[in-house]
């Protein structure tokens, strides 16, 4: 109905408009580390906000522009993504330790809770592929098949750099008992 439509609508809103500020925060802070100026700890200099700033415009003038520019700005940066996530996978099974699995779960479900909750803004975003619908050659087939496969390769990606990870860290080294 309207009431649900309109809670729903602003609600997406809200989520994207301050979800789009959150991460060009945290991207130019991560930026301030490697580049000085940038950031003052978790802080934004007036640079930083000037770049977050010209980075918010890039972003409004591409999606003005329509799905096309979008799409190809999507694909390269996804890629830009993915490269380094591959290579670190390669990394992280040369040198896997099946030791590192045992016991499975050391911090108990509470542990798993936690990484949960932690990994659930990375699955956010789906909602996302049926706004451009209006602009998209058949969109009844389109949409629930770019859902399907985003979601698929996303799991894939996550689960495949979990097992990695936990497979080539040296927890002891890093101070965590388990």
């Amino acid at each position: 109905g309207n009431d649900t439509g309109f809670v729903l609508g602003w609600g997406y809103f809200i989520y994207a408009f301050t979800g789009t500020a959150a991460i060009i925060d945290i991207f130019i802070t991560y930026t301030g580390y490697y580049v000085p100026g940038l950031s003052v700890g978790l802080v934004l200099t007036p640079l930083g906000i000037a770049i977050s700033l010209i980075a918010l415009a890039v972003f409004t003038v591409i999606n003005i522009l329509g799905v096309k520019f979008g799409t190809i700005f999507s694909i390269v940066t996804t890629f830009g993504k993915i490269v380094p996530l591959v290579i670190f996978a390669i990394v992280g099974f040369v040198v896997f330790k099946i030791a590192n699995f045992t016991p499975f779960l050391p911090f108990g479900l509470g542990g798993l809770g936690l990484a949960m909750a932690l990994d659930f803004f990375a699955y956010t975003g789906f909602g996302g592929v049926v706004i451009p619908s209006g602009e998209v050659k058949n969109p009844a087939k389109t949409i629930p098949r770019a859902m399907i496969f985003t979601v698929i390769i996303v799991v894939a990606v996550y689960a495949i750099l979990s097992i990695a990870f936990t497979g080539m860290f040296n927890w002891s080294g890093a101070g965590i008992p388990v």
